[in-house]
């Protein structure tokens, strides 16, 4: 057993994070077991590809972890009530997606790879590197393989930025309260804000992302998806989507602090 967090304001902040995530997965059971379902997808591809032997597709295979513990991270930040930082690594899910796929869709086998593992050495390699690795590049890259869910995942995308994977209105205001007291009304930004609406649109944005994520690594190991029947649970998991976050649509309040 460990010994209970102190009461300074640091550790306040780790106990009140934990409880509202513990609160969120209680108050919302059947959105918490899908989150689980999505990442068990993730667990399974990543036991697909770890004996894939084609060296072109090993930072892929790295990939993986890192999409997945990217949406874990996510989850962790958006149940908690840490919504706008969700969005940073929520929008890392599809990056690296996107990278791993520009990636292991290179004509030249390794250069683009080269040029990422290199990218560190010199100022010209880094310069080199960033105009490889655009967004439009690599989202080019990705629609050459499947323009619809490109065209997705490229929405969420631009969903993500505009709720605070970049400093912005929405972002900086999202966690606001006003409370009126007397002629006077005081405003409040909250770190912690657990919300119940406002926690669902993060987390079901983290699935969308990790699904759209999944099946850009379908396009890399086509072999290894169909071998476990990962195909088929992706699609069953985006046929799911909608319909459990739709029961929650009219909800309008839910898990609190204690």
């Amino acid at each position: 057993m460990l010994p209970p967090w102190s009461s300074d304001a640091l550790s306040l902040y780790f106990e009140q994070a934990e409880h509202n995530e513990r609160v969120f997965s209680l108050a919302c059971p059947d959105v918490y077991d899908f989150l689980r379902r999505v990442d068990g997808a993730f667990a399974a591809l990543s036991v697909a590809v770890e004996n894939d032997n084609n060296d072109a597709r090993l930072l892929p295979r790295i990939s993986v972890v890192r999409v997945r513990s990217s949406f874990l991270a996510a989850l962790r930040l958006g149940m908690s009530g840490q919504m706008p930082e969700a969005f940073c690594l929520i929008r890392s899910v599809i990056e690296t997606s996107w990278y791993a796929l520009h990636i292991a869709r290179d004509p030249k086998v390794t250069q683009r790879a080269e040029c990422w593992l290199r990218r560190n050495e010199t100022d010209d390699a880094k310069r080199r590197c960033k105009q490889e690795f655009t967004i439009s590049r690599v989202v080019a890259t990705h629609r050459n393989c499947d323009s619809v869910t490109a065209g997705q995942l490229h929405t969420i995308y631009e969903r993500t930025i505009d709720a605070g994977a970049h400093p912005n209105q929405f972002g900086a205001m999202g966690s606001m309260m006003s409370f009126d007291a007397a002629d006077q009304i005081t405003y409040s930004v909250g770190i912690l804000y657990p919300a119940q609406l406002q926690v669902l649109f993060t987390v079901k944005t983290a699935a969308e992302a990790a699904i759209g994520g999944l099946k850009v690594f379908a396009q890399i190991f086509p072999e290894r998806f169909r071998l476990v029947g990962l195909d088929e649970n992706v699609e069953s998991l985006v046929s799911e989507l909608n319909v459990i976050f739709l029961n929650y649509r009219e909800a309008s309040s839910g898990p609190s602090a204690a």
